[in-house]
């Protein structure tokens, strides 16, 4: 093992902290704290990174604690931490109780991690209130994930009867808390307990969504409280004669008042009357009715509403013996 241990002074190349190791399982730079002070910290107030890491084939930085922070790292300008590995994790940090990994950056990115195979990040938190990854940024990105292949940003919740998220994002100023941006198979998420997949709350808009074929494409009911706005509302269904081949759209009814519409047919008596009974919610639910009758095969000139709806039933009189009505 090769250690260097000092202040590096107008000399880019040496570093102050460097740590080199050819054994098997054994630590190039290890820092234990037994007080509320980290075991490594770093900070550059230069261009440069904080912490920088490079591993060919295990991990690039590895810490752990059971109390207080792991990894603290602050920078100016560039990356705070800054790990590189080809197969393994760039960064990897737990806690049993604080928060696993703290990244914080005034203009750059607060946490960097690249990967050509494994996982670019990962951060696990095994107490209940914990934060596996905390990152705050006042200028750039908090988070930036980019992919060539895999997962840009995995997150779980292994309990299930916990009630914290999986992934929270939160914004203070006026812009989003949550971006996502690409191309097929962007952002996927799913629930496979009964918690809420997607919640959004706070400003005028809860949730913003776009797209160039759909913007929402769901499977299953759909609930919301509230008042439905918008402009042409069409509904889409399986087309009757080739329902495994072809849709069929319709549009909806407008109005600019709430109603509801109740049609069928109906054959007039010898006495050319017939009375039409509603459904027993039909009171209950409607308030000033409306009635439009249409004879069928012949004129029917005297067609009329003999009584008015009352207890779930109107009549109609003035019809031929047999005649339908619509």
């Amino acid at each position: 093992m090769t250690t260097y241990l000092g202040t590096a002074v107008n000399s880019p190349a040496t570093p102050g902290v460097k740590g080199v190791t050819t054994v098997d399982n054994a630590n190039a730079v290890r820092g234990e704290s037994s007080s509320y002070a980290g075991a490594i910290a770093a900070q550059n107030t230069g261009p440069g990174a904080a912490i920088y890491a490079s591993s060919n084939s295990g991990v690039g930085i590895a810490v752990a604690s059971t109390s207080g922070v792991s990894l603290d790292a602050v920078s100016g300008a560039a990356a705070a931490i800054t790990a590189t590995s080809t197969s393994a994790q760039g960064v990897f940090a737990t806690s049993s109780s604080g928060t696993a990994l703290y990244g914080v950056s005034s203009s750059s990115f607060g946490v960097y991690g690249t990967s050509t195979s494994g996982l670019a990040m990962s951060a696990v938190a095994t107490g209940s209130t914990n934060a596996g990854l905390k990152v705050q940024s006042n200028a750039g990105y908090g988070i930036f994930a980019q992919t060539n292949g895999g997962d840009g940003i995995v997150a779980y919740q292994t309990s299930l009867t916990s009630t914290n998220d999986a992934m929270r994002a939160t914004q203070a100023g006026t812009g989003k808390a949550l971006t996502v941006v690409g191309g097929t198979g962007t952002l996927q998420m799913e629930v496979t307990g009964g918690g809420t997949l997607i919640k959004a709350t706070g400003g005028s808009t809860g949730l913003l969504v776009g797209g160039t074929t759909r913007a929402i494409s769901a499977t299953g009911d759909i609930h919301f409280t509230g008042t439905l706005t918008g402009g042409t509302k069409m509904f889409l269904i399986d087309h009757p004669l080739h329902p495994e081949s072809k849709d069929l759209t319709h549009a909806t009814v407008e109005s600019p008042e709430m109603k509801t519409f109740y049609d069928g047919i109906a054959v007039a008596d010898a006495a050319g009357e017939f009375e039409v009974e509603l459904p027993s919610y039909f009171d209950a639910l409607n308030e000033t009715f409306r009635y439009q009758l249409t004879a069928i095969g012949s004129a029917a000139p005297a067609l009329h509403v003999k009584r008015e709806i009352s207890a779930g039933r109107f009549a109609v009189a003035g019809a031929s013996s047999g005649q339908r009505v619509s």
